[in-house]
């Protein structure tokens, strides 16, 4: 069974809002700047720090090591009549949702646009593509059940006899600390802005490496003749073009084995392709130069695309 990472539960109790108060500042530890990856002198695996507040709580579990999706505990209080309820809410850090919901982006992104481009200028996708969303979704959630019932058992015992509150109403030292919170923040503007940075980067570089080293290969492509009876419908010109002709595969075929084999391009194969599984007379044919690629894809006699035939421009540099 598939779990999300997210609960909420309202928790009714017979003890004013203060008494609550009390009581989750005598159990939760205050909240430290952890730079090693063991636990300070006292705590243990089932201690909680954080910050409690004359309205609720934000806390989490101690740990050994490093964990990103260990679950934050979110309570607020409500009076009622009878007492005071906890509005109990269990999920991750938002820091771990913006990274997840990043990560998943860089798979979702190149799956949209393959869906709404046409075949010839559709992005290579791998099984690493598909598994790398549940890749993360597993990462982040194999723990959280665990999680959430360790969360319950703690408040369970705030909320027992076993504990006698300590009335003062809430200790400075259970706040998180001005400087904490400032660290916080600036690490996380340094993580977007390196972030942001090799983005940057990577697409500065690309734009190098393409103008600098693909525009001979480029200019030969858009070199390359129309066979008779054939138009452009689609594509950049550069690097693809979708046809429509009235000429058959094997005449399509034949030209361009001519044209591309008389330019030093080398055939590489054939192979069949298929729509959702249907056989509709569709092939690809592969021309090589070097790391160049051509595809020479046909849509098929039974295909109804808009288009009979399709050219691109490929390499193991792009």
């Amino acid at each position: 069974m598939f779990e999300f990472p997210y609960r909420r539960t309202t928790i009714r109790t017979p003890f004013s809002r203060q008494e609550l108060v009390a009581r989750f500042a005598h159990t939760v530890s205050p909240e430290v700047m952890r730079w090693g990856w063991g636990t300070p002198a006292g705590w243990t695996d089932e201690t909680f720090t954080g910050a409690v507040f004359a309205h609720g709580f934000n806390i989490h579990r101690v740990i050994r090591g490093r964990n990103s999706g260990l679950p934050m505990v979110y309570g607020r209080f409500r009076e009622t009549p009878g007492g005071t309820e906890i509005e109990l809410c269990v999920t991750l850090h938002p820091f771990v949702w913006v990274f997840a919901v990043l990560t998943s982006s860089f798979i979702i992104v190149p799956l949209v646009y393959n869906f709404i481009v046409p075949p010839s200028q559709r992005m290579a996708t791998s099984v690493f593509t598909l598994i790398f969303p549940v890749f993360i979704y597993f990462i982040i959630t194999f723990s959280y059940v665990d999680e959430y019932v360790r969360a319950l058992s703690f408040i369970n015992y705030t909320l027992s006899e076993a504990v006698t509150p300590v009335y003062p109403a809430i200790s400075p030292q259970n706040r998180v600390s001005v400087w904490l919170k400032f660290g916080r923040i600036c690490f996380l503007i340094f993580f977007v802005g390196m972030l942001g940075f090799m983005c940057y980067s990577g697409v500065q570089e690309f734009y190098q490496q393409t103008s600098h080293t693909r525009q001979p290969i480029e200019a030969e492509f858009m070199r390359i003749p129309l066979p008779p009876n054939t138009s452009v419908i689609s594509g950049n010109g550069t690097t693809s073009i979708t046809c429509e002709t009235s000429s058959s595969y094997q005449q399509i075929t034949a030209f361009y084995d001519d044209e591309l084999v008389d330019a030093g391009w080398t055939l590489a194969g054939e192979e069949p392709l298929r729509d959702w599984g249907r056989d509709l007379g569709g092939k690809i044919r592969h021309y090589r130069k070097g790391h160049d690629v051509i595809d020479l894809q046909w849509a098929g006699e039974s295909a109804q695309y808009g288009w009979d035939y399709a050219l691109s421009l490929s390499g193991d540099d792009r």
